[in-house]
């Protein structure tokens, strides 16, 4: 199910990609999983977060905002498949040097 979902959602972004229209600020609470039976629900975020963050983003180093994408692509990925963040945003620093 997570590869099916994740090949659904890369293709979406490739889409986006190929119109040179970039994301940068993909997580997985802002994906609306339903089935034929779910009625559509608003997301309720706020935009912007350390954990799907790229290193470089949170440095402050400029950045190909694509590869951004696919970079929270991945933390999506690992959340599907594993059922946890694969980072503490608590402490920005200790993220960086991990």
């Amino acid at each position: 199910m997570a590869c099916k979902m994740f090949h659904q959602l890369s293709l979406a972004i490739k889409y986006c990609h190929n119109l040179d229209v970039m994301h940068q600020n993909l997580k997985f609470s802002k994906l609306c999983l339903r089935n034929d039976n779910s009625q559509q629900r608003l997301s309720k975020t706020f935009c912007g977060s350390a954990a799907y963050a790229a290193p470089e983003v949170l440095q402050g180093i400029p950045y190909q905002p694509k590869v951004y994408d696919i970079w929270s692509l991945g933390v999506i990925l690992y959340i599907t498949v594993c059922g946890s963040m694969p980072y503490d945003d608590s402490d920005i620093r200790k993220m960086l040097c991990t």
